[in-house]
């Protein structure tokens, strides 16, 4: 009787902590939201006044794979959601943060994500000063007060994101690859997401953010 009262309590105390872990946002604490203001500081610096620069986050992955966000997203936020988008704006210098709405289903399952309906915590733990859900990111651009002749820039990554340890060398091989077979899809998340901003901003002149970032990422 002892040895089953203390298995329901051991029992009792794990599904306690787990409850508790799945109700505690997670974020990041390898660096402050100080170190994140200066590298966003660094590509206004880069891309100047007349010019703004859109980060795509990493998607999300299928079924139960532990999700990891891209390098050059959580260089400059921290952020560990799926699906996010970061503004920068030349002109104000000021950064705006798109985040999905809360998926419940998905937060039963793996716990809470930082999502549109936490602006408060976010601004908190980032320093980002605007918070917003990722369809006001099409307004936004429109309303960045750059929309207007000579045709302004707009910084985007051209080269495949990087999550983890890739490399950049073996992803763009694995994108020669699929390009190379016929019955492959040629056309790389960066590319499509560059085609899409052509298509409804073709007043921007689409530069390479990759190498903005490339060369802050080789001073330590």
């Amino acid at each position: 009787m002892k040895a089953k009262f203390i298995f329901i309590f051991s029992f009792t105390l794990f599904s306690a902590e787990q409850l508790t872990a799945q109700d505690a946002h997670h974020y990041q604490t390898d660096f402050t939201k100080e170190e994140f203001a200066r590298r966003r500081n660094t590509i206004f610096d880069a891309i100047g006044n007349k010019a703004v620069a859109v980060i795509q986050g990493a998607s999300g992955l299928p079924g139960f794979s532990v999700f990891r966000q891209t390098n050059s997203f959580y260089y400059l936020t921290g952020i560990e959601t799926p699906h996010a988008y970061l503004l920068l704006n030349g002109r104000s210098r000021s950064a705006t943060l798109y985040l999905p709405h809360r998926d419940e289903g998905t937060e039963r399952n793996q716990g809470k994500v930082l999502s549109a309906e936490d602006v408060d915590l976010v601004k908190q733990l980032t320093g980002i000063e605007q918070v917003k859900g990722t369809e006001f990111l099409s307004n936004d651009l429109v309303g960045t007060g750059l929309i207007r002749p000579p045709a302004p820039k707009l910084y985007t990554e051209f080269s495949p994101a990087e999550n983890g340890t890739d490399s950049r060398d073996e992803l763009l091989y694995a994108q020669a690859r699929s390009a190379a077979d016929p019955w492959d899809g040629p056309t790389s998340r960066e590319a499509l997401f560059i085609q899409k901003i052509k298509e409804r901003f073709p007043q921007f002149e689409i530069n390479d953010l990759s190498p903005i970032l490339d060369t802050m990422r080789l001073i330590k």
